[in-house]
């Protein structure tokens, strides 16, 4: 097999172009998609955050406690909420129990 033949160059310039194109192009789309998300996520959490935080100052009742874990909940996010002393005072999450010091 000869590599003067045009099947073998034709095929090695395809392949060429292919790895040098379209693989830096998917990189970028891939980074540019990747990064939405992420600003998106972030942005929704500082929304969701600042409500939260909002709810807990206004609020000097102790039953806002059992409204939070029910929204957290509701919305399907992990929360606990850590009072003064460090003391975990609500928890959804699996690993950090109400009572734990943080």
């Amino acid at each position: 097999m000869s590599i003067n033949r045009i099947n073998l160059k034709l095929g090695g310039t395809m392949t060429a172009l292919f790895l040098s194109i379209l693989f830096p192009l998917g990189f970028f789309i891939h980074e540019i998609f990747s990064g939405f998300y992420y600003k998106n996520v972030k942005d929704t959490t500082q929304q969701l955050l600042t409500q939260y935080a909002s709810l807990i100052t206004n609020n000097y009742d102790t039953g806002i406690y059992e409204v939070l874990d029910l929204m957290a909940a509701l919305s399907q996010i992990l929360l606990y909420v850590v009072d003064d002393n460090g003391n975990v005072v609500v928890s959804n999450v699996p690993y950090i129990h109400v009572g734990d010091r943080y």
